[in-house]
Order: C-alpha cells, then sequence, then structure tokens
C-alpha cells in the first residue's frame, strides 16, 4: 500500500492511502524491447474497525503505450522505470533465475 501526496476527503472522510494496479507488457520493436504499462490508483482508508473502504469514483488511470518513448521527457517515469527494474533483477538474483 502507498500513501497518497494529496489524500481525498470525501463525506467527511479522508483517503489517504492507495494500492496499485500495474501491466507491464513487453513490446518487440524489432530488435528492441520496449513496454506498455497500464496502471490503475485505487485510493482507500481504513475504518476504525481495520475495515478497507474503497472510493473507486476517485481512481486514476494512467496507460502508456510505449514507455521508452515516455521517458525521453519524463524524469520522473525514468527513476521509477529503474526502481521497478532494478528491484525485478534482485528477486531473479536472488532466486538464481
Amino acid at each position: 500500500m502507498l500513501s497518497l501526496n494529496n489524500p481525498i476527503d470525501h463525506e467527511g472522510k479522508t483517503y489517504d492511502k492507495a494500492v496499485i494496479m500495474l501491466a507491464i507488457s513487453p513490446v518487440n520493436k524489432g530488435g528492441n524491447y520496449s513496454a506498455a504499462v497500464s496502471m490503475t490508483i485505487k485510493p482507500f482508508r481504513k475504518d476504525a474497525s481495520g475495515n478497507i473502504e474503497e472510493l473507486e469514483e476517485h481512481d486514476k488511470y494512467v496507460i502508456i503505450a510505449d514507455i521508452d518513448q515516455t521517458m525521453l521527457t519524463d524524469s520522473s517515469l525514468q527513476s521509477s522505470v529503474a526502481g521497478i527494474l532494478q528491484s525485478l533483477q534482485s528477486y531473479l538474483n536472488a532466486k538464481g533465475i
């Protein structure tokens, strides 16, 4: 779970957390690989009993058809992708894959 930088206040309740659904699909570009990315950011909160309350009408969607092309002008995307790839490589290394 992640914390929202801009919590959502809705009907007197604050939704300050989010979960992310992330799909990364490789795209063969004739000798090079890029990727298409789809991400849904789902805000939620926990009530006093610890139950999760989602705020689906405030879901955010990010779709990137060509991540390499988009990274040319988006430094925050560059650093995010680098972190994801580093984490995945660490997992592969730890599992001997």
